[in-house]
């Protein structure tokens, strides 16, 4: 579901029933909550609500207080949110993000009830019909099966010195804030978080790259959401004349895919692990992952050694694994290749990461992705 409550702008919301709405937020919050009285001195002190006002408040109490009256008289009614209202934190932001779990404001506590009540019967009409039903928005929020992710980051193309896209960069930190705060919504529960390339003014993905640096884009990048224990929405067609046959890019995309689908089972019911268990003698990025359930590590090796936007194969690296038990059996699927090989590997009592006997296992190439099965 988009824009899961309905407002586009922070001019919304404001007619008689969302006044009224933020009278009794106020009443709860400062009265009930704080003991503040009606006609409480701190009304004034605080918030610069005069109670004297009969066009603020008929009844010289907040109990009839007119916030648009209020916002007109100070000459706000144009820019609510501006700092200077003392009121704008406590109304909130409008837009459709789900609310920090911090955000007490009137528009976080409107836009959870709102939204908690549509997925609730939502679900319970797929019931009553003998149905499941899987609810996301667009964005993080709570109360979903799964969270969809784009903008942001996706927005924001690392540059080099020449203007062209920098491959060696890393969205790895970015793409870990989303899990992070996608937990905190769900109240530590763990669902897909699946990204992909929305549009904004435009669409950034088709206006701001060219054929080729869309192509590096996803060599350089694609890998890093699955690799951070995410799931990347490939854009194969879309509007703003995104197509892939036609811009270059559906080579790689089909390609990608075929290897996301072959290593899905490495991909789903995975556990985040400290990147510090591994060292690797090549420029890569690394994350490492558990499958406490099939008693598997996977690491995930995504190049980083770029010339200009084409990647520089690495060959005979080695990647060292701390793990406190031998593996049983190692192997190594290739995303160029679309192969996976039986790793030449060693358990090293010698070499000791975090403490723990390292795996010393032989990467024979890496031109984007590899992905490293390593079962204990």
């Amino acid at each position: 579901m988009d824009e899961v409550n309905g407002a586009y702008s922070d001019l919304e919301g404001y007619d008689s029933y969302g006044l009224a709405a933020f009278r009794h937020h106020l009443i709860r919050r400062f009265i009930r909550l704080d003991h503040w009285g009606i006609q409480d001195s701190r009304w004034k002190s605080q918030f610069g609500i005069d109670l004297t006002d009969p066009k603020e408040c008929p009844d010289h109490s907040i109990r009839t207080f007119d916030y648009a009256a209020y916002l007109r008289k100070n000459h706000w009614a144009d820019r609510p949110q501006q700092p200077r209202n003392p009121l704008a934190s406590i109304w909130g932001v409008p837009m459709w993000s789900a609310p920090a779990i911090t955000d007490d404001s009137y528009c976080a506590e409107r836009n959870n009830s709102v939204w908690h009540y549509w997925v609730t019967h939502i679900r319970a009409y797929a019931v009553k019909k003998s149905r499941r039903v899987w609810i996301a928005a667009n964005g993080l929020n709570r109360w979903v099966d799964y969270q969809i992710g784009g903008g942001g980051v996706l927005f924001n193309f690392p540059r080099g010195s020449n203007g062209q896209l920098d491959c060696t960069s890393s969205y790895l930190a970015d793409w870990r804030s989303y899990y992070k705060k996608s937990k905190e919504l769900l109240n530590g529960k763990e669902v897909p978080i699946v990204f992909f390339h929305d549009w904004d003014e435009g669409m950034p993905w088709m206006d701001k790259l060219t054929d080729a640096e869309r192509v590096a884009w996803l060599q350089a990048y694609a890998p890093e959401v699955f690799a951070a224990g995410l799931f990347f929405a490939y854009p194969v067609l879309g509007p703003f004349d995104c197509n892939a046959a036609t811009n270059g890019t559906l080579v790689v995309i089909r390609q990608q895919a075929r290897f996301v689908k072959m290593v899905a089972p490495l991909l789903r019911n995975v556990v985040w692990q400290d990147p510090l268990m591994a060292a690797y003698t090549g420029k890569v990025e690394i994350t490492i992952q558990s499958q406490p359930n099939t008693h598997r590590m996977v690491v995930h090796l995504v190049n980083r050694q770029y010339r200009g936007l084409t990647p520089i194969k690495q060959s005979h690296e080695i990647l060292r694994l701390a793990t406190a038990t031998c593996p049983k059996t190692i192997r190594i699927h290739n995303a160029d290749t679309g192969t996976v090989t039986a790793a030449k590997w060693t358990y090293d009592a010698q070499t000791l990461l975090l403490g723990c006997r390292t795996a010393r296992i032989t990467i024979p190439s890496l031109l984007t992705w590899n992905i490293v099965e390593v079962n204990l």
